[in-house]
């Protein structure tokens, strides 16, 4: 759940922060580009988040008991995994989206 919850949270931002920025692009930016850039404008939003969270959940699994050490280890494999993916993964699938679009335009699709 974890992973899915910052997967999807980031994933929002990112692809919010793209699609009302789209309309701005100019005639000769690359989309590829564009993304990249907007990325890392919410990179520090994401990173901050993510560094928060990790500092609670890894003094959790420091000083809590037995039963708190195996949920905060799971909270911490999940918040990572779940802000890599949204951050590094679902963007690219994005551009890769397009991009397929754009060689199938005109074409019927199944």
């Amino acid at each position: 759940m974890t992973i899915f919850g910052y997967s999807i949270n980031d994933t929002v931002v990112i692809f919010d922060r793209i699609r009302e920025n789209e309309a701005k692009m100019k005639r000769g930016d690359s989309y590829e580009d564009m993304v990249d850039k907007y990325v890392w404008q919410t990179m520090h939003r994401s990173v901050n988040t993510v560094i928060t969270v990790l500092i609670a959940l890894f003094s959790i699994f420091i000083l809590g008991g037995e039963s708190t050490k195996v949920f905060s280890l799971a909270m911490l494999i999940g918040v990572f995994s779940g802000a890599y993916s949204s951050i590094f993964n679902a963007s690219q699938i994005l551009v890769e989206i397009k991009r397929h679009m754009k060689d199938t335009r005109g074409k019927f699709l199944l």
